[in-house]
């Protein structure tokens, strides 16, 4: 029997009356336009049910991981020995190279934090535990062993890699608020609190990172340098001028404790506004690059 295939698009669409003007003029018949509409945005590969499509790559739905301990065996106490998080830390500025505040760098005035990318150093780190025929992969084997590709099912094969997890790094650093997950990345704000306990202020980190991994994001995400446009010039050289290492910030410092916040796109550009509510009584924004919103539909040929 022939696979099954279906094309992913993604696009940003004024509506469902002008999607189907676009499919009917690459004739594409109605009905099926209406299917495309109907379906979208879930997207399934052949013989995947939307419950297991949810899982996402470490296979995991809605099974109990268990509680991460990483000095006992198992760290995650629902699985095998073999099972474990990536750790994400923070990337400490050098004062040997740029000017710092604690382990925050400091571009254009603003204090930013850097994260690791510890995922780019791992070889194969959405592969299982288990193996077969001489060292590949069980869930490599598929069609020649049946395996599962997280701890449940008759040949359990987990992931190495079930999740990640970053320490807060600053003394007292929590977070209190709900994160937010907007197209692969995670939005939230940790909070410091002021030494007094009376005091009101404190301050807030707002960190956006990779969703998949924890660590840093691959493109800029903040207009640093202010200039109203997100691009390449709102990368920071971590490294030095005869060897740059250009990465994207994590986070940003601002003073007081922020809410988590509103989002507002900003007409006519590729960029977003984030508003946050302060316990200074005034309302910070962080421009960032705008998220791509539309249809996500599919197109299946065999």
């Amino acid at each position: 029997m022939a696979k099954r295939y279906r094309v992913v698009f993604m696009g940003v669409r004024k509506g469902d009356a002008d999607f189907k003007t676009e499919m009917g003029g690459l004739g594409v018949a109605p009905e099926t336009v209406a299917e495309i509409l109907a379906k979208a945005p879930v997207i399934l590969k052949e013989e995947t049910v939307p419950r297991e499509a949810l899982a996402g790559r470490t296979g995991y739905d809605s099974e109990f991981l268990g509680v991460f301990d990483r000095g006992a065996t198992p760290q995650l106490s629902n699985q095998l020995n073999s099972v474990t998080l990536l750790e994400q830390t923070v990337h400490p500025c050098d004062p040997n190279i740029a000017t710092c505040d604690g382990d925050f760098w400091v571009f254009y005035d603003q204090l930013l934090r850097v994260l690791t990318d510890n995922m780019a150093s791992i070889v194969n780190p959405w592969g299982t535990t288990s193996e077969y025929n001489g060292g590949a992969d069980c869930g490599d084997g598929e069609g020649i062993i049946d395996c599962e590709p997280n701890n449940i099912g008759a040949n359990p094969d987990p992931v190495k890699l079930a999740g990640w997890y970053f320490d807060l790094p600053l003394t007292g650093e929590r977070s209190v608020s709900d994160a937010l997950i907007r197209e692969g990345k995670v939005i939230f704000v940790p909070y410091v609190p002021e030494a007094s306990p009376c005091g009101a202020g404190g301050d807030t980190v707002v960190m956006e990172m990779d969703a998949c991994t924890g660590g840093q994001t691959t493109k800029p995400q903040f207009d640093i340098n202010e200039d109203g446009i997100i691009d390449e010039n709102d990368f920071i050289n971590i490294g030095t001028a005869d060897d740059p290492i250009l990465v994207a910030p994590s986070g940003m410092r601002a003073e007081g404790k922020l809410q988590p916040p509103a989002i507002l796109r900003i007409p006519g550009t590729d960029k977003e506004r984030k508003y946050f509510s302060s316990s200074r009584g005034k309302i910070v924004t962080v421009d960032e690059k705008a998220v791509t919103l539309g249809i996500t539909y599919w197109l299946e040929f065999e």
